[in-house]
């Protein structure tokens, strides 16, 4: 079943075979069939954008009605192939369609909030398959963090004086069609300012490569980025300063195994106000209770800003 999902992603006639298929009604008698036909049936949906895959795990989720027993496990792994899938760019992330960041990270959250109740009606069993998934999802930001990935750019270009060739188009995409590439995108462009004075581009091109983005993948994008970024020295120390504090807000929606926005997370944390609004984000409840744990991640967010300032 698993090995037959990753035959029908890599293939030419792979439309045709979603149109063809269709999902198995009864998810007793072989639950990673089932689950494997329902996603195949929701992929022409599923592919629009982000926001979309998201409601379609959400669907398959509640199809599981709350209970994970040994077969209902099965359709967690297919969900979780599926979500791996999307994240190394294997399957359509965006295709004609334009969405906000804030609609994809309340889509993100609902996902996130329905495994997590899963996990917590059914632990310890299945808890691998859990961990599984939400390594492929973000950190269910909470608030208007979406919202500030939309924002924070325009504050970004205006501070920096950057706002045409491939800082606009990267606006416009980042506005319409966000995904986790900007998280390497915003690395790329940090490499590239690191090198200043010189102004080395090739670190942007080798950093995107790395990460497994070409210029084919940037062209790809419904809002596609065809410069390669220009900057003046003049202009990096701001663009380091901003840059930096954008990737952090990146990570907080789409970077689910990132340990920096993870322990923010955990600890709680507040930003600054921004078109008169300032995100606040509480510290998960249980660590209250255990002001050891809490002690060790402030020690590690520490080291973090200390390596932030040695850089």
């Amino acid at each position: 079943s698993l090995k037959s999902l990753a035959a029908l992603t890599s293939s030419r006639k792979y439309a045709d075979m979603i149109a063809r298929t269709k999902p198995r009604v009864d998810i007793s008698l072989d639950t990673a069939h089932w689950a494997e036909g329902f996603l195949l049936q929701e992929e022409s949906k599923s592919k629009r954008s982000l926001m979309h895959r998201y409601e379609t795990g959400c669907k398959l989720v509640e199809k599981l009605d709350a209970h994970v027993d040994p077969e209902a496990q099965k359709a967690l792994l297919v969900m979780f192939i599926w979500l791996r899938f999307a994240a190394l760019r294997q399957l359509v992330i965006n295709e004609n369609y334009n969405v906000k960041p804030r609609e994809i990270s309340s889509a993100q959250r609902k996902l996130i909030l329905l495994v997590e109740k899963l996990a917590a009606s059914n632990y310890p069993l299945a808890l691998h398959i859990f961990r599984m998934l939400f390594s492929t999802l973000g950190t269910a930001a909470e608030g208007d963090v979406g919202q500030r990935i939309r924002d924070e750019i325009l504050v970004l270009q205006r501070n920096n004086d950057c706002k045409g060739g491939m800082m606009e188009e990267w606006h416009q995409k980042l506005h319409n069609n966000s995904s986790p590439d900007d998280i390497v995108i915003c690395e790329a462009l940090l490499e590239y300012v690191n090198t200043c004075p010189r102004m080395d581009v090739s670190v942007y091109w080798k950093h995107l490569e790395e990460h497994g983005i070409d210029k084919k993948r940037l062209l790809s994008y419904d809002r596609a980025i065809h410069n390669e970024p220009r900057f003046r020295p003049d202009q990096c120390e701001g663009l380091k300063r901003d840059l930096k504090a954008y990737l952090k807000t990146l990570k907080q929606v789409f970077s689910g195994g990132d340990l920096e926005s993870s322990i923010s997370r955990c600890l709680g944390y507040q930003a600054s106000l921004l078109k008169g609004t300032k995100t606040t984000v509480d510290p998960v409840s249980v660590l209250v209770g255990n002001p050891r744990l809490v002690s060790l991640l402030q020690a590690i967010q520490r080291v973090y800003a200390l390596i932030e300032f040695s850089d």
